[in-house]
């Protein structure tokens, strides 16, 4: 439910020109990123591709992480028993993965890049929306708990209906956090863009990005857009075809040119 009383969550995921996909680690690494701006290492393996039927599939291997900040969607935090048990599968497909103790899935996918959807079937957690690129790595993707989002929006004092969706975007600029950029109010929303501010709770609607280069739209009708941004230098940031899908959150990444 879209309400400031009901259940609420997230994930994310980058398109157009600019964007960039979500984190990859190494298979069998450890939990958690030192910097929500760290660079996306190359990919320059072969992923693990096989057949399935007429269908050629490759295998994504993906690791989902319950965040509690959504200004922080790329430090994942330690796992729990919150990681197990959730659905992620790629969008208008009806096969399914199921995390395991650990959070970690694999999932037969149908291109090397794809749109994945998340914890459909946790209410505890708002269900989300990512695109990923495939990777010899592990691909991390983000969920946050119905619980913090809905903090989120009591201390922002917003309604919301039940057929409308978020984005949170976070924008890097070679690398670290982008700091001032602006991005215009998402149309057919009634509300601003908000920017994160010093605390999990504190988003400001003006000023542009903070320290964490993240910022919050709400309020956003179903459909695919293109979000422009404007850093304080002129620079312009352009993220193109962003799903939003009602009562979901699509997390968003991009950098500046």
């Amino acid at each position: 439910m879209w309400s400031r009383s009901g259940l609420l969550v997230a994930a994310v995921a980058v398109v157009g020109c600019n964007d960039i996909d979500l984190p990859a680690r190494p298979a069998g690494g450890g939990v958690g990123i030192d910097l929500p701006g760290e660079p996306v290492p190359p990919i320059d393996a072969p992923v693990d591709a096989f057949t399935l039927g007429d269908a050629s599939l490759v295998q994504l291997n993906g690791l989902v992480c319950v965040i509690r900040d959504l200004r922080l969607p790329e430090q994942c935090p330690p796992v729990t028993s919150d990681n197990a048990g959730i659905i992620v599968r790629e969008s208008g497909i009806v096969e399914a993965a199921t995390t395991d103790l650990e959070g970690r899935f694999t999932l037969p996918v149908t291109s090397p890049t794809v749109v994945l959807d998340i914890g459909d079937n946790v209410v505890a957690l708002q269900r989300s929306r990512a695109r990923v690129a495939v990777a010899p790595t592990v691909i991390e993707v983000p969920v946050v708990t119905a619980a913090d989002f809905a903090a989120v929006l009591d201390s922002l004092a917003v309604p919301f209906a039940d057929d409308t969706g978020a984005i949170v975007v976070r924008v890097d600029d070679r690398g670290v956090p982008a700091r001032g950029v602006v991005f215009d109010m998402v149309p057919g929303s009634a509300f601003p863009t908000f920017f994160d501010g010093a605390t999990a709770l504190t988003w400001r609607d003006q000023g542009g990005t903070g320290a964490a280069g993240a910022a919050l739209m709400v309020d956003v009708p179903p459909g695919t857009f293109t979000l422009t941004g404007v850093a304080p230098d002129g620079r312009v940031i352009e993220i193109s075809n962003v799903s939003v899908e009602a009562n979901r959150i699509t997390f968003v990444r991009g950098s500046l040119p």
